[in-house]
């Protein structure tokens, strides 16, 4: 569906002014990153692709420890010749935050630039309708978003508050070929977590 129309449909939604910044966004170092780790070979591989996707949602801003979580494991998976996302859903312009995400080697993407601007989202009333209850469910919505993002391009997604000693990063990026293009973090109990995993884009277990 093209983005006027979603203006048009959603006028509460889309202001004018938001409308503006949201149409001259800027995705094209984004796309690099998708060509870089080349989805078609990596299917092929069954190598998941080293692009680690955050998401913050919502116009409070990103506690402290939230961002020496993310900066930690941004800078680790650089290393390795990858690649980290931050995905907001808010036009931030902060300088300290723009400073921040050059020094944590991070690449912002903005959701409804992203996914109503230029590519469509499968569960978009969904994800608008969590972000539209009062108070606005964040949890529900990247929950969505989540599953969104790694259907779409794959790679590894960590939620905000999973920390350096939850998971080797390294060890996850190199355990080789994977027959189900899918991995999870697990928690004492047992119970496989949603705040940490990693798939190939377009696999079924995310499908499904």
């Amino acid at each position: 569906m093209e983005f006027a129309k979603l203006v048009e449909l959603f006028p509460n939604i889309y202001k004018d002014a938001e409308r503006k910044i949201i149409e001259s966004y800027d995705h094209s170092r984004y796309l690099d990153v998708i060509k870089k780790h080349d989805q078609a070979s990596l299917k092929t591989s069954k190598a998941i692709p080293k692009i680690l996707h955050f998401i913050w949602l919502g116009k409070s801003p990103l506690p402290e420890q939230s961002r020496q979580n993310f900066s930690y494991f941004a800078k680790t998976i650089r290393k390795f010749g990858g690649d980290a996302v931050l995905w907001i859903d808010q036009v931030n312009t902060d300088p300290e935050f723009q400073y921040w995400l050059k020094e944590s080697s991070i690449l912002l993407m903005n959701v409804e630039s992203f996914f109503y601007g230029r590519e469509s989202m499968s569960t978009f009333c969904y994800f608008k309708a969590a972000l539209a209850k009062i108070p606005s469910n964040f949890g529900e919505a990247s929950d969505l978003l989540r599953y969104e993002i790694i259907d779409r391009f794959g790679g590894y997604y960590f939620d905000h508050d999973v920390k350096e000693g939850d998971v080797d990063l390294r060890s996850l990026l190199f355990k080789g070929k994977n027959p189900f293009g899918f991995v999870c973090g697990r928690w004492p109990t047992g119970h496989f977590r949603n705040d940490l995993f990693g798939a190939l884009p377009q696999t079924l277990l995310i499908k499904n």
